[in-house]
C-alpha cells in the first residue's frame, strides 16, 4: 500500500505504540528490581509519572479526536441531563447536578460551607438510597450496584462528621447531641418527646418517631450511602494522609473502589480544597504562587476524577 494510506497510517501507529509501550514496561521493571536508592515513599510519585506516560502512548493515535462534532447517530444519543442536588439554594445556582460537573463553592471561615455540604450529603444519600430499594423491591436482573455519596474531608474529624450526619439525617439539635457522652442517651420509644420534638412534629400528620430510632435509621442510611474519607490525618492511624494532594486522593479512591465494586460513587464532596492545599505546600515544601497554581488546576483534576469513577 501506499506510505500515505489509511491502512499503512494506521499500522505506523499500532506498531509505534508498541515499541513505545515495550520501552516503558522493560524501563520500569529495572528501575524496581534495581532500586536505585529508591525509597518506598518514592514510589506513588514513579507510578503516576510512568502512568501520565503510558498515558500519552495511549493517546498516539485516537480516532475521537478531529471528529466530527455530530455522529450518524446524532438523533439517538442520550442528552446531558440536570438532577437536582437535593438543596434548593445550589440547585438555584446550578440548575440541578450534571455528571462529571465540578462545583466550587466559596466563602470565608464559619460561613457554613461545611454544614452545607454535610446537608447536601445527607439529602443525596436520601434520594439514592430511595432509589437503590426501589431497584431491590422490583427484582429488576438489571445489574445495579449501590450507590454511595462521597464525603472527602481534609478538615472536619470522623467524630464530628458522624455528629452532623446524625443532626442532619434524624433531626437531631447538634447542641444536643454535642452535650451527650454516649448515644445511648436519646430518648428511646415511650419517653415524653422534647420540645423540639413537639414543634418539629407541630402541625403536620406524622406519627411521632424517638430519637433513637430516627438514629438508628440515620446510621443505617450512612452505613449503606455515605462513605467518609478521613484525610484530616488526625485520626493516628491515618496520619499520614492528606499531605499528597490530589495524586494521593486519585490513589485512594481506587484503591478504595477496586476492593468494593459492589458500589457505585454518586456523589462526591471534597471539604475542603484549599485545606489540601495548604498540607500539600506543607509537606512539600511550596511556596504561595505554587498552591495557588494548585488550586486552579484543581476543578480540572477533580473533574477528571469523577468521570473515572
Amino acid at each position: 500500500p501506499k506510505a500515505s494510506s489509511p491502512s499503512t497510517v494506521s499500522w505506523v501507529d499500532r506498531t509505534l505504540q508498541q515499541l513505545l509501550t515495550e520501552s516503558l514496561a522493560d524501563r520500569a521493571a529495572r528501575l524496581i528490581s534495581s532500586g536505585e536508592g529508591m525509597l518506598t515513599a518514592d514510589l506513588p510519585s514513579l507510578l503516576d509519572k510512568m502512568a501520565h506516560e503510558a498515558h500519552r502512548i495511549v493517546t498516539v493515535d485516537n480516532a475521537l479526536l478531529g471528529a466530527p462534532l455530530f455522529g450518524d447517530d446524532w438523533d439517538t444519543q442520550e442528552m446531558v441531563t440536570t438532577r437536582t442536588s437535593g438543596v434548593d439554594v445550589i440547585d438555584r445556582f446550578t440548575s440541578g447536578e450534571v455528571v462529571g460537573e465540578v462545583v466550587i463553592i466559596a466563602g470565608p471561615y464559619g460561613s457554613c460551607k461545611s454544614l452545607l455540604a454535610v446537608n447536601s450529603c445527607v439529602l443525596a444519600a436520601k434520594r439514592w438510597s430511595a432509589i437503590w430499594n426501589k431497584h431491590l423491591q422490583s427484582k429488576s436482573k438489571e445489574p445495579m450496584r449501590r450507590p454511595v455519596v462521597i464525603y472527602v474531608s481534609y478538615e472536619t474529624p470522623r467524630a464530628e462528621f458522624q455528629r452532623r450526619v446524625l443532626a442532619n439525617a434524624a433531626y437531631i439539635p447538634y447542641q444536643r447531641l454535642m452535650s451527650m457522652k454516649k448515644l445511648s442517651d436519646l430518648r428511646g420509644p415511650g419517653a415524653e418527646p422534647a420540645k423540639y420534638e413537639e414543634k418539629l412534629y407541630a402541625g403536620t400528620s406524622r406519627k411521632h418517631v424517638c430519637e433513637k430510632e430516627r438514629a438508628q435509621y440515620a446510621t443505617r442510611l450512612a452505613n449503606q450511602h455515605i462513605m467518609f474519607v478521613d484525610m484530616t490525618g488526625k485520626d493516628p492511624a491515618l496520619q499520614h494522609y492528606g499531605q499528597d494532594g490530589i495524586q494521593e486522593l486519585t490513589r485512594v479512591l481506587r484503591s478504595i473502589f477496586d476492593k468494593q465494586k459492589e458500589l457505585q460513587p454518586v456523589v462526591m464532596w471534597v471539604d475542603h480544597t484549599a485545606e489540601m492545599a495548604d498540607e500539600y505546600a506543607i509537606a512539600n515544601g511550596i511556596d504561595d504562587k505554587d498552591k495557588i497554581s494548585m488550586l486552579r488546576m484543581l476543578p480540572k483534576q477533580l473533574s477528571k476524577i469523577g468521570s473515572e469513577f
